[in-house]
């Protein structure tokens, strides 16, 4: 395999232009009508860095592109790493040979907020329409949960900052355009409260309720997935698993070969409000008056910290109603919500330093408001979320 990439300063092959907020961008007129894909890679943490992990993710990219029919197909990346300033890159063909052209050179910015993701996001789907659209989200991430300033926290890591889901979805809103999918390669963005946030812009969602594997997904292979003209959440998301079940051991990784597995669902959006009123009849029967689950140790959980946010949505209906009617009636609107879910046996987790069994796992977490000093912040932020009324809790006493 050739390579593409000579360093950082050689990755960024055809300076188009250079741009900031104020001037226009030049396109190149090489452009596909079927399907436009935008890969949104932010690696510049002030701790935990990305930069060197989606460097590679990027060259991988570049691989994958090599069996992509560019006349109908086009691949955008933003990336942002610690070692360059963040580029706008377009990935095409000339006479049979992948080319990257930088189309944007950006100085120093936030890739998380508001107006800087919607001035790219705008600048990729005006400048590259297309029949279908795929959004590709790489970074650090945590679910719904509040952005703060010293952890990983919802959507993506950008020094010390992040973004909150409804702020990216009001990113979304104001791009006005509808995804065919979202794929969040990034830790514990599975959950029920993301689903419901997001719903209306896009058709699915690839993802992960745990902590993702430290090199993402394998892109070699998967890239051109991502244009895949029928059923491509879930091409995408079997191939992620596929190639990490191949060499999955159950043995401590690294991220040279990472041979501790991995978790991967689909959610489907067409389903998620009918899921939120079936789980809006569970808990105005089954957990009014703060009633507990008997043990929450007998609910799977996605997250190996002290404090848990991310428990099995379907281990908690489970749990509340005894598997009785009314859980079987809640579950086939779960299996439609969650068409595709696979597994190893064990996943890794940086925060026991060590692999775990994933016996209880469905692909869908949800938080289950509780009591104690260290949830104080989640219980606070909770109600801001869509999926909170939707759902019910805000009926159910905790508030």
């Amino acid at each position: 395999m050739r390579p593409y990439v000579y360093g950082v300063l050689g990755m960024f092959l055809m300076l188009i232009v250079a741009c900031d907020n104020d001037d226009p961008t030049t396109m190149p007129p090489e452009k596909g009508t079927d399907c436009t894909v935008l890969a949104y890679l932010i690696g510049n943490s002030n701790s935990n860095d990305l930069s060197y992990l989606l460097l590679t993710n990027y060259q991988d990219m570049l691989v994958g592109m090599e069996s992509v029919d560019v006349s109908k197909h086009n691949l955008l990346v933003y990336i942002e790493t610690k070692s360059d300033d963040p580029h706008l890159i377009h990935i095409r063909k000339e006479k049979g040979t992948v080319i990257a052209d930088t189309l944007c050179s950006y100085s120093e910015q936030n890739p998380l907020s508001i107006s800087v993701m919607t001035e790219v996001f705008s600048t990729v789907f005006n400048e590259f329409p297309a029949s279908r659209y795929g959004l590709v989200f790489g970074s650090h991430a945590e679910g719904w949960l509040p952005a703060t300033n010293s952890a990983s926290r919802s959507v993506g890591v950008y020094q010390n900052t992040q973004m909150n889901v409804p702020d990216f979805a009001t990113v979304l809103q104001r791009v006005g355009r509808h995804f065919e999918y979202i794929f969040f390669d990034a830790c514990f963005m599975q959950t029920v409260e993301v689903a419901y946030e997001l719903r209306e812009y896009t058709d699915y969602i690839i993802g992960s309720s745990t902590e993702i594997p430290g090199p993402g997904a394998p892109y070699k292979t998967l890239t051109p997935l991502l244009f895949s003209s029928d059923n491509a959440a879930m091409k995408i998301a079997k191939e992620y698993f596929d190639v990490y079940n191949e060499i999955y051991t159950g043995q401590a990784p690294t991220n040279a070969l990472w041979t501790a597995g991995v978790s991967v669902s689909v959610t489907d959006m067409q389903y998620v409000d009918k899921l939120a009123a079936k789980t809006n009849d569970i808990l105005s029967v089954y957990y009014m008056d703060r009633q507990l689950p008997a043990s929450l140790n007998d609910i799977f959980y996605y997250d190996k910290r002290t404090t848990i946010y991310y428990y099995d949505f379907d281990g908690f209906i489970k749990q509340i109603t005894d598997e009785n009617e009314d859980y079987d009636s809640w579950k086939e609107a779960y299996q439609q919500v969650v068409p595709y879910f696979a597994t190893t046996d064990k996943n890794y987790s940086a925060y026991i330093g060590g692999l775990f069994d994933m016996k209880g796992a469905t692909g869908l977490s949800t938080y289950i408001p509780r009591d104690g000093s260290s949830l104080t912040n989640a219980n606070t932020y909770y109600p801001t979320m869509q999926w909170y009324k939707a759902a019910g809790w805000d009926l159910t006493g905790w508030w």
